[in-house]
């Protein structure tokens, strides 16, 4: 109905949107090189995406810091309130990274999405 859309569309404006996206990313050289790259990402965190500082690091592969179950998973969490996960496939030479990013409207978490994804991709490689 018009008034429930009405109040949904007031509740955007005020929180913004968000934009929820996976990408996968083939790593040619094999499984081997998906592990170094994992690796490579524990070793060095990267301080910022694109001039996005990175405030937060989890290391799934460390139970004794998450309380979970071990996972070769990273989140990095990002001053203005975005989120990167990486982890690697388990049946392909694949590296998942899934983005969620804000705006205060779609156009601009989208373009935000966009400027993480072009910021990662020299890191899987």
């Amino acid at each position: 109905n018009r008034k429930t859309n009405a109040k949904f569309e007031s509740l955007m404006q005020l929180v913004g949107k968000k934009v929820d996206e996976k990408i996968d990313q083939a790593v040619n050289a094999g499984m081997d090189k998906m592990k170094s790259i994992m690796d490579n990402l524990r070793k060095n965190p990267p301080k910022d995406f694109s001039g996005d500082k990175v405030v937060s690091v989890t290391d799934y592969s460390k139970p004794e810091t998450t309380g979970l179950p071990k996972a070769n998973v990273l989140t990095y969490g990002l001053e203005d309130g975005a989120t990167v996960v990486i982890r690697p496939s388990g049946t392909e030479p694949k590296i998942k990274t899934y983005f969620t990013t804000l705006g205060k409207n779609l156009e601009e978490a989208q373009a935000e999405k966009d400027k993480l994804t072009e910021a990662i991709g020299p890191l899987l490689s």
